[in-house]
């Protein structure tokens, strides 16, 4: 019945578009014929006469509103209409485009506490040449992940090498909630990639997106929710959502894991990186659909040859040796950093 009522809609567009009584070829196909001249492209012939393209027009405007209607009807339904919901859960919605002040945290008090030797802690990887310690100094990327992946227990996608030229900049991970983000800074954009078990978490207000920015989308077979733009802090700390904003979000399920994928670029336009604003959304499907693994190979992921920090600095790099007791000494830098703590990981560039 549901495709009856299809065909007929379909039918009805296809009318209006052009009507069955106007429409008489073979006399108009004929005078086409006699005067028209043929061309040869790439081995075909081909005719090429106003009203060949006028005709093709016609099949161009119908195919879009063909598929415009299917959509229509599938939004209309309720699996549809189950789905659109479902995506809009993946971001931590807003129907406002003010947000007020955030509320200022209050001073944190400060103690006076003894100090003690500092003592490196070994962590339970199983190193395989990464060393004996994970260091944000002389470990590199693949080593901090691979310890990450190791304490969070699934695999760990990131992005490919050949489609992401960017450097490692800091990796954060929650023991409890199961989650971990990756950043790396590129030319003229960072790229993060955020991922876990389940649902996405619910984020602050401050990170919200405006519900009608949100568009739906696809990666692979997946589903998808992309939207464009972010609020802005305005002079006495309120937010302002602004459309226009550099950053992009891609958010989607697949086989139990939640991904979120953005992209900030460094106040420039999708032309810096010869792409159209269209051409961001499809890069990033792009991306999406060919994150890749540590077991894949090194070669493989984006800064998977990035060197440590110690390797790459030229010179002796002297790590504290005197803590305040009941401290433990965590990883902390701006291009290669990883906090690993039993209950969690964060690391802030340049602390």
């Amino acid at each position: 019945m549901k495709n009856d009522n299809l065909k007929t809609i379909l039918s009805e567009l296809a009318e209006q578009a052009a009507p069955t009584v106007e429409i008489n070829l073979w006399p108009a196909m004929q005078a086409q014929i006699l005067t028209s001249k043929w061309v040869e492209e790439k081995g075909n012939k081909m005719m090429k006469t106003p009203f060949a393209q006028k005709m093709f027009f016609r099949r161009t405007v119908l195919a879009l509103m063909a598929i415009a209607v299917i959509f229509a009807i599938l939004l209309a339904t309720p699996l549809g209409r189950a789905v659109a919901q479902d995506i809009l859960k993946y971001f931590t919605t807003t129907s406002q485009k003010w947000l007020p002040p955030w509320p200022m945290p209050a001073p944190v008090p400060t103690y006076t506490l003894e100090t003690g030797m500092a003592t490196a802690q070994p962590t339970l990887l199983d190193t395989q040449g990464c060393g004996p310690v994970i260091s944000p100094i002389s470990s590199t990327f693949l080593c901090q992940l691979k310890d990450a992946q190791s304490q969070l227990g699934f695999i760990v996608k990131s992005f490919p090498a050949r489609y992401v030229d960017a450097a490692f900049h800091v990796m954060e991970f929650n023991l409890e909630t199961k989650t971990i983000e990756l950043s790396f800074l590129g030319k003229y954009a960072t790229y993060n990639i955020e991922q876990g078990p389940g649902d996405f978490p619910t984020e602050p207000m401050g990170y919200a997106v405006y519900q009608d920015a949100i568009q739906l989308t696809q990666v692979g077979k997946y589903p998808a929710g992309y939207a464009v733009g972010a609020f802005i802090f305005s002079e006495d700390k309120s937010m302002t959502w602004d459309p226009t904003a550099p950053e992009y979000q891609l958010r989607w399920k697949e086989n139990g894991y939640w991904y979120s994928f953005r992209i900030n670029l460094y106040g420039t336009s999708p032309q810096s990186m010869g792409l159209t604003p269209a051409g961001i959304k499809e890069k990033m499907i792009q991306i999406a659909e060919n994150l890749v693994s540590l077991e894949q190979g090194a070669g493989q992921l984006t800064a998977g040859n990035q060197p440590s920090i110690k390797d790459s600095a030229g010179f002796v790099i002297k790590e504290p040796g005197i803590l305040p007791k009941m401290f433990h000494q965590v990883t902390d830098g701006s291009w290669s950093a990883l906090i690993s703590n039993k209950v969690f990981s964060n690391s802030h560039p340049g602390g």
